[in-house]
């Protein structure tokens, strides 16, 4: 835009840089934290529309803005993103609708084409907001499951490192979730089978192992590994196990 030049951009870059800086002590509650954080992206998009001289397609960047912050999915970053868009533009556009705007109704009439553009944006956070409530219900669902069965379950991810674990795994391997998440499978389950290629990824097995506790007790599991797919490929696996010594006793009664 004319007059705008590289000072008019380096206030801009300054302005984001002391408010992404701002966001990143931790200090406070994380929703202010993140508040912050649309802030800067919302002053992102306030800075390519008037650099821009108020260009349509500029607007655009203001739903890549509001996709990010739907990644905190929280409510208050989405609150403030609509307030700062209806008085971004409703202020700054009554001030000067030619640095907002370039429709000619839009100049014409600033602040009720802000009310409009706010309304958008708090639109597609109800959306994403609806979002997380299926996720979060779709998780609460899954970790329900985990938590109340009776076989120890744990979540590998490619390279084999343990991404979860629910509390029959724990019991059964004397260890919490916290010392257990990021550590190697094969460490604990030493006949853990090892994957070659994508075939050997992609099948089920079935196994028996010793596991050795950290009270230094030895524990015999019966074991089923199988594969999680993801998009068509296999994303990790799925370690399932239970503590075999009773069958091996009632096998052993038998005899």
């Amino acid at each position: 835009r004319s007059g705008a030049g590289l000072g008019g951009a380096a206030r801009w870059a300054a302005l984001v840089v002391g408010i992404t800086v701002l966001a990143a002590i931790p200090v406070g509650v994380r929703a202010w934290r993140s508040s912050l954080v649309a802030a800067g992206l919302l002053t992102c998009s306030a800075a390519i529309v008037r650099l821009s001289g108020g260009a349509t397609e500029a607007h655009f960047h203001l739903f890549l803005a509001l996709a990010l912050v739907s990644l905190y999915q929280e409510l208050l970053p989405f609150a403030v993103a609509v307030v700062y868009v209806l008085v971004h533009h409703g202020v700054v556009g009554a001030i000067d609708p030619s640095s907002i705007y370039s429709n000619p109704a839009a100049v014409e009439h600033p602040l009720r084409w802000a009310v409009v553009h706010a309304m958008f944006a708090a639109a597609v956070g109800a959306a994403y907001m609806l979002q997380w409530r299926l996720n979060e219900d779709l998780r609460d669902e899954a970790r329900l499951i985990l938590q109340s069965t009776g076989d120890g379950v744990i979540g590998l991810d490619v390279r084999g490192r343990i991404r979860f674990a629910n509390p029959a795994a724990c019991l059964v391997l004397g260890l919490p979730e916290g010392r257990l998440v990021r550590r190697r499978a094969a460490a604990i389950f030493p006949t853990l089978p090892a994957h070659d290629g994508e075939e050997g990824a992609a099948a089920r097995v079935a196994f028996e192992t010793v596991v050795r506790r950290p009270d230094g007790t030895h524990v015999p599991v019966d074991c089923i590994q199988t594969p999680a797919w993801g998009r068509g490929k296999v994303k990790g696996h799925v370690l399932a196990f239970r503590d075999a010594l009773p069958r091996k006793q009632a096998e052993a009664e038998r005899v």
